[in-house]
């Protein structure tokens, strides 16, 4: 139903291109800022899957952890349980994550400013998430957090995950804005609601593709939580593509290209009867 072919796309885009071409300029910053998230939340559960297999015997120490990128490295960092904490180990992944080629670091070395601001970003987010009833909290999920400095941007994201096989959760997401002081300056949440798209585990039914439809209030695109939550979840299911359908636009994720194409509901609409009449 929502597959577009090259040749029909093609065309349209030469007709409308000045249209198209700010669309997909929006298309790659929403991709760059969900494919970093992404790369914090993998960097994360690798560093926790290395530090419960190699080094169980510290996690009576561990306090606290952060990701963060530097130069092309994601790096998930285990501090001490201290005011002033020491980091512990440091685990850094490269754009493939591949667990054979991670730089691991266990000597114990004094937090830097930004891993001290990224974990102070954590505590002020997991205070607000026990005390604000903006928070909804759901049976067989737990929160995500993830702090981050993006675009010069001081925020922490919070993701809600599954803690079942055979979904994936979207929505249920929040924003938490903050100024170089580590003060808050505004919190949101970027989808009013929670949407559960189950799947067969096993990969017996097997689906190409997964939908689901955006309020106007939390915007007429994909939104980079969106693309994060679609990155980790995506290999365990058998979807090519994830389409998320607002009021003016259509947003096409493509699960094993990992890019975003936004068309407008005019664009959409043209398409499909031009592959009707043919």
């Amino acid at each position: 139903m929502y597959k577009i072919t090259a040749l029909l796309l093609i065309l349209f885009l030469c007709s409308s291109l000045t249209a198209q071409e700010d669309l997909m300029k929006l298309a790659k910053e929403i991709e760059n800022e969900g494919k970093y998230l992404y790369g914090l939340e993998r960097a994360a559960w690798l560093g926790t899957d290395i530090l419960m297999q190699e080094y169980k015997q510290l996690t009576e120490n561990i306090g606290g952890y952060v990701s963060y990128e530097k130069n092309g490295i994601f790096y998930c960092v285990f501090t001490e349980k201290s005011n002033k904490p020491k980091v512990l180990l440091s685990f850094g992944f490269d754009e493939s994550f591949d667990v054979e080629k991670v730089k691991i670091d266990d000597k114990a070395r004094k937090a830097t400013k930004l891993e001290l601001d990224l974990l102070a970003l954590r505590q002020l987010a997991t205070i607000e998430m026990e005390t604000d009833t903006l928070f909804q909290h759901y049976s067989n999920t737990a929160p995500n957090i993830i702090p981050l400095v993006y675009n010069g941007q001081r925020k922490v994201i919070i993701l809600t995950g599954p803690k079942v096989h055979g979904v994936v959760v979207i929505g249920n997401d929040y924003e938490l804005l903050f100024d170089e002081k580590n003060q808050l300056l505004s919190k949101k949440a970027i989808h009013q609601n929670i949407i559960p798209i189950e799947f067969d585990p096993n990969g017996v039914e097997k689906e190409e593709f997964s939908v689901h439809s955006h309020l106007e209030s939390t915007g007429a695109f994909i939104t980079p939580t969106d693309i994060c939550t679609l990155m980790l979840y995506c290999g365990n299911t058998t979807w090519e593509q994830h389409v998320v359908v607002s009021d003016t636009h259509i947003s096409f994720w493509n699960c094993e290209e990992q890019e975003l194409l936004i068309l407008t509901k005019e664009a959409f609409d043209k398409i499909m009867d031009d592959q009707d009449d043919n």
